[in-house]
């Protein structure tokens, strides 16, 4: 049973597809690498094609279509962890935990935002150490370096019936920031219980929340410079895994991540907050992997992110879901593999297919509904 037990990080592949999860997050902040036997390098790349589209009602001038607005994105990552002693073992991380990408640009004339778009960009460095006081119960902390990049470019069209003709009129109403990059530092800290002989590891990993303040510049309807101040969440990762039957491994984590203390209110911008959320998400993932062969292994997990949003309310104007995100849980499955190519070279594959959650958007109203993602993903793991 023991010797499916290192490849569970490659069979699950949470590194490289757990893409669009909730909100802003993109990789789930995992530490897994640290868990790998001996000196280990690995490097992962995720693509997620995105299909997100809503409709607005406007009774002035019928439906109109938002277009596809989720934009293609990549994700890379590299890790690399040695032991220094029995004991004690390193590890570093470089990631894009958080992003955004959406692109209004196809989007009908009569929709409110269209010609809008937005990206959210952020790097992260995570220097961990693991301290194992036998093997059953292991310490592991370090800190976190993140930062981010941002642009907005917002076009919001109002059209109302001019008293004096009866007819439409529209008002056009432009920002375009510039977010100049910043930089902060967090912590993360966790422990781990293991059973190595029936193949047991459960693992818990708090993440702090880290702050951010831009300098921005910003032109359009509006001129000026300003600061745009908020923090990205504090989070809390429990993994697990064991063995079930011989060469038969059922593994799984429960992500949760404080989205509601993140508002985001851009300098200058008269429709803040751009990112908001009601509640705080959480992620469920469960799956189950095989060894096959002493080089073949496989997986297949279902992830589920229950929805937190509320509907947008035009009586008050209140609720409703981020139009850089509008997109509110997630029903996902995922497939990966995991071949040893030799004694110290491993490839992972991995594809993952969600249903994403909907509502209507902030401000508007706009009904977003029945979207997808497709994501694949592709590990390179090296042992020295």
């Amino acid at each position: 049973m023991n010797r499916i037990a290192p490849g569970a990080g490659a069979l699950l592949l949470l590194s490289t597809a757990i893409a669009h999860a909730g909100a802003l997050d993109r990789t789930g902040q995992p530490v897994n690498v640290l868990f790998e036997d001996g000196s280990y390098a690995e490097l992962n790349f995720s693509y997620t094609i995105p299909d997100v589209q809503g409709t607005f009602t406007n009774p002035l001038l019928g439906v109109a279509g938002s277009g596809d607005v989720g934009s293609d994105f990549g994700v890379a990552s590299l890790s690399f962890k040695s032991d220094l002693s029995d004991r004690v073992s390193l590890a570093v991380i470089i990631d894009q935990p958080f992003g955004a990408d959406v692109d209004y640009g196809d989007a009908d004339p009569a929709y409110p935002i269209a010609g809008s778009e937005a990206q959210f960009e952020t790097l992260g460095v995570t220097a961990l150490g693991r301290y194992k006081f036998n093997e059953t119960f292991s310490l592991h902390a370090g800190v976190r370096f993140i930062q981010v990049e941002a642009q907005l470019l917002s076009q919001v069209t109002s059209i109302v019936v001019d008293p004096a003709t009866g007819l439409p009129t529209a008002t056009l109403y432009t920002y375009d920031g510039d977010f100049e990059a910043d930089d902060a530092l967090g912590y993360v800290v966790g422990a781990a219980y293991e059973r190595p002989d029936i193949a047991l590891r459960v693992a818990l990993t708090y993440s702090s929340e880290t702050e951010f303040s831009h300098d921005t510049t910003f032109t359009g309807t509006g001129i000026g410079t300003g600061q745009t101040e908020y923090t990205l969440p504090q989070s809390v990762n429990l993994d697990f895994q064991t063995g079930i039957a011989a060469d038969t491994l059922l593994f799984g984590s429960i992500r949760w991540v404080d989205w509601s203390s993140t508002v985001i209110d851009a300098a200058g911008y008269a429709f803040n907050p751009v990112v908001s959320y009601d509640d705080d998400y959480v992620t469920y993932t469960l799956g189950v992997g095989r060894q096959f062969t002493d080089r073949l292994a496989a997986s297949a997990a279902v992830i589920y992110e229950p929805s937190i949003g509320s509907d947008f309310d035009p009586a008050t104007g209140e609720g409703g879901l981020s139009n850089l995100g509008p997109t509110d849980g997630q029903l996902g499955v995922q497939l990966a593999a995991n071949y040893a190519v030799t004694d110290t070279v491993e490839v992972g594959v991995g594809l993952r297919y969600v249903t994403l959650g909907g509502g209507t958007s902030r401000f508007f109203g706009a009904d977003f509904d029945e979207n997808e993602a497709v994501s694949a993903g592709l590990r390179i793991g090296y042992r020295f």
